[in-house]
């Protein structure tokens, strides 16, 4: 078994996770307690982008940085990996010492009152899924980054089908009784 084919299978698991987590945040709704739903699908979002993420580095490991699969994907989704960045360095953000905040060779921003990194807005619906814009007070000043959970999602599964036909790991089983990887991609 080549390093190939484990981690084509792990980036496959990953988009698992990302669908089901997906699935979690888009069913999760109150009316009777919306700030709570809000706050929920949210949260969810942060575990959300961690498994896009490395569904993302699974793919470039087996496909190749440079792969017009890889290439699709980050420019379906440009500021990804930065928005990444930003949720699991969350705690350097928060008090200005992120790498986007840091001015070479200067000490951390000055945040006062305000955070460094905030989910400055979030609303549903849509065929893009949930959405956050996440706002970050970095080295150049303030800076939006949207996330749009089924579409970030799909495109995700569409990479794992990839990494996974390439591995050769896509049998006539895997793709009638996935539930995980796109009908078609």
């Amino acid at each position: 078994m080549t390093h190939t084919v484990e981690v084509a299978r792990w980036t496959h698991m990953w988009a698992a996770a990302a669908a089901y987590i997906c699935e979690q945040l888009e069913s999760t709704w109150d009316d009777e307690a919306i700030g709570a739903s809000i706050g929920a699908r949210d949260a969810l979002s942060l575990v959300l982008v961690d498994a896009i993420r490395n569904v993302h580095r699974g793919a470039e490991k087996v496909l190749g940085a440079d792969s017009k699969d890889v290439r699709a994907f980050v420019g379906a989704q440009p500021n990804f990996k930065d928005l990444r960045d930003r949720f699991e360095h969350f705690d350097a953000y928060v008090v200005g010492d992120g790498y986007a905040q840091r001015r070479r060779g200067q000490p951390p921003l000055t945040m006062a009152a305000t955070s460094g990194i905030e989910i400055s807005a979030s609303c549903g619906g849509g065929d893009d899924g949930h959405i956050v814009v996440v706002t970050v007070i970095e080295e150049t000043g303030p800076k939006g980054y949207l996330f749009a959970s089924r579409a970030a999602t799909d495109a995700a599964r569409v990479l794992a089908w990839e990494t996974l036909r390439v591995a050769g790991l896509l049998d006539e089983r895997h793709v009638k009784e996935c539930k995980t990887c796109p009908e078609s991609p």
